[in-house]
């Protein structure tokens, strides 16, 4: 079994974490297909349903610099995939071609994190985010 762990600077304001863990879980869901199951989950009524297929969890980090500090530790992990987004990501709306020069003519630490989704095995995930506590 999987788990998706979201991890957040704590100082983000609620409509900005929101945002972020949108942007972030969205970006995963394209590249792991099994995140979701294949077909659309409908109850009696004919109302659809989210049909996520593992664990899910957000959790805050104390800022920028832990969230850079645990990127950094696990991005050699071959079994973990992990996707961040940075402050330069927030302080721009529908401003895709400028987002992606900024982002592939950096790199990684020049730009502050904010929030972080790490996909990988139930434990190993499980472990790799104890030290972060749920974000409230």
């Amino acid at each position: 079994m999987n788990r998706v762990s979201i991890v957040l600077d704590r100082n983000l304001s609620a409509g900005q974490a929101c945002n972020v863990s949108a942007i972030v879980m969205g970006q995963l869901a394209r590249l792991e297909s099994a995140l979701y199951s294949d077909g659309l989950l409908k109850d009696g009524s004919g109302v659809s349903h989210a049909s996520i297929q593992c664990s899910t969890v957000v959790l805050k980090a104390k800022g920028s610099v832990q969230l850079y500090n645990f990127v950094d530790g696990i991005k050699g992990d071959p079994n973990i995939r992990c996707i961040v987004f940075t402050s330069f990501g927030q302080s721009l709306h529908n401003s895709p071609l400028e987002y992606e020069g900024g982002i592939s003519g950096s790199l990684a630490g020049e730009h502050s994190i904010v929030g972080v989704v790490v996909f990988g095995e139930h434990n190993h995930v499980l472990n790799l985010t104890k030290k972060f506590s749920v974000f409230a």
